[in-house]
């Protein structure tokens, strides 16, 4: 995934930004954010099967966020899935 982000940085968050026009991402938890910019490069980089990416991704969220980040969390990676054209 270094090879990925190291070409390009600005992907990432350009995902989770269309995935979530109503949430900025300034405006997300520092973990929520941390978890989506995960999932997204993980998604985008196309090396992990989608349905770990979302699941671990999920996991992480239930442990680690507020009760209901896990929802939010699995909604917009489902989200950045559809708009990449990322089969489940």
């Amino acid at each position: 995934t270094d090879g990925f982000i190291a070409r390009e940085p600005e992907a990432v968050d350009a995902a989770v930004r269309a995935a979530s026009p109503r949430w900025k991402i300034e405006r997300m938890a520092a973990i929520d954010r941390s978890i989506l910019r995960l999932g997204a490069l993980e998604l985008l980089d196309g090396k992990t099967p989608p349905k770990d990416v979302i699941y671990d991704c999920v996991e992480l969220a239930k442990q680690y966020g507020d009760k209901d980040t896990y929802k939010f969390v699995n909604g917009l990676l489902d989200q950045i899935c559809r708009d990449h054209g990322i089969s489940l």
